[in-house]
């Protein structure tokens, strides 16, 4: 496997690592961070930006566009919903 140095922040409360595309994420090379709420999310972020952010819309702690309205107020990165 490649590592191709790119980090990924999910924010999911499920705590699945296991999901299908975090999997297939981390077969690919990417370097992947999960977090089961927002908060934590944006404690590392602050600290360690990435680059892109992908949110499971079902199970994130608070409603999904707050969320991505607050990461937009910070950064430019990209976010998958």
């Amino acid at each position: 496997m490649q590592n191709i140095n790119k980090l990924i922040y999910i924010i999911d409360i499920s705590r699945n690592m296991e999901n299908p595309a975090i999997v297939l994420l981390k077969n690919a090379g990417f370097t992947i961070n999960l977090f089961t709420n927002a908060d934590d999310f944006f404690r590392e972020f602050s600290i360690k930006p990435c680059d892109f952010i992908v949110i499971n819309v079902e199970t994130s702690d608070r409603n999904t566009f707050v969320l991505c309205s607050e990461i937009r107020l910070q950064s430019t990165v990209p976010i998958i919903i």
